[in-house]
């Protein structure tokens, strides 16, 4: 756990750390995003590529990760992007590794990366 002093606000995040997965876009950017505004530091962690051919949407991209990075810096906070496929425990424990690295901790963790397709059903 990182060092934090202490509030009688329950939403200071001063001087946490905090990891969100799909960070690039959508609800993944909301969070980082609200994580920073309540004074959390920000490692924002997506595959930023193609997941599955089935999708009929395009796939986020390394300058939508970059994009959640600015909008987490606004809030005056750091910001550590992380390129990695939650699928793989291998990508995963390197990125908490840096994170750990560079920051001394993790004490928030929201997962949120995900995509479901589909595409019609047969009847």
């Amino acid at each position: 756990m990182t060092t934090h002093r202490p509030s009688t606000d329950p939403f200071d995040l001063s001087g946490r750390v905090a990891v969100v997965t799909g960070a690039a876009r959508g609800i993944g950017r909301s969070a980082a995003v609200a994580l920073a505004a309540a004074g959390a530091d920000v490692a924002g962690l997506d595959i930023v590529a193609e997941v599955s051919p089935r999708m009929d949407f395009a796939p986020a991209e390394p300058a939508d990760l970059e994009d959640t990075g600015r909008a987490v810096r606004a809030h005056g906070r750091k910001w550590l992007p992380l390129q990695a496929d939650i699928r793989d425990i291998a990508s995963l424990r390197a990125a908490a590794e840096r994170v750990v690295a560079e920051w001394g901790g993790i004490d928030v963790v929201l997962a949120n990366a995900g995509i479901q397709g589909q595409h019609g059903t047969k009847r």
